[in-house]
């Protein structure tokens, strides 16, 4: 009931993250230099770490930018990560005073590799649709959290975290996810979900 509960709600406010208006966006490719007005690339090449993604691992990666993508109204949510010098990332967040909604896709700068994975914070509860769906607890980065997947695959379509649960990380990595396996372990344990309170 719980469960069927927290898709309900989820389900609900991706539809209205889809329909969203009045949304900017900012597309940068990971490199030393870049900066835009909207998300902050902090122009820093980190050694990679271990930071804890219990179920799911990360590899070294070198040459990777730190990027934090900050609401444009607080309190909001806001998410940070590190990526390698070879991929991209789009940031998209709602103009709405607090920020409802901010979403990272990421993907690796190569010709035809369609879909994407994506870090999404939202004041609502992240919602699935319940048909077909297995889900399994797992720890992402110190977080508790369920790992979803449809229809028997043996690749994961979201992890939710339990604690979070306006924050979630979606795979339709369509043509280039088991090509690029550990270097998306290496980003997912580098990504963390971060309050950024108002004015006080």
């Amino acid at each position: 009931m719980k469960k069927t509960m927290i898709l309900l709600i989820c389900a609900t406010m991706l539809l209205s993250l889809a329909a969203c208006a009045g949304t900017k966006a900012d597309t940068q490719v990971a490199q030393s230099g870049s900066e835009t007005a909207g998300p902050t690339v902090i122009d820093t090449p980190t050694e990679n770490a271990d930071t804890g993604l219990s179920e799911i691992g990360g590899a070294a990666v070198p040459d990777m930018i730190s990027v934090e993508v900050r609401p444009q109204h607080a309190p909001a949510y806001g998410v940070s990560f590190r990526l390698p010098s070879d991929w991209t990332y789009e940031a998209m967040q709602t103009d709405d005073d607090p920020t409802s909604d901010v979403r990272v896709v990421i993907r690796p700068i190569e010709p035809g590799a369609e879909g994407e994975i994506s870090f999404s914070c939202s004041v609502g509860a992240f919602g699935v649709c319940g048909t077909g769906l297995e889900q399994k607890d797992i720890t992402f980065n110190g977080h508790e959290a369920w790992q979803g997947f449809y229809d028997g695959n043996s690749l994961w379509d979201f992890i939710c975290l339990k604690d979070l649960p306006g924050c979630a990380v979606i795979n339709s990595a369509e043509n280039w996810y088991e090509d690029y396996a550990d270097v998306i372990d290496a980003i997912l344990a580098t990504v963390e979900f971060i309050y950024y309170p108002g004015q006080e």
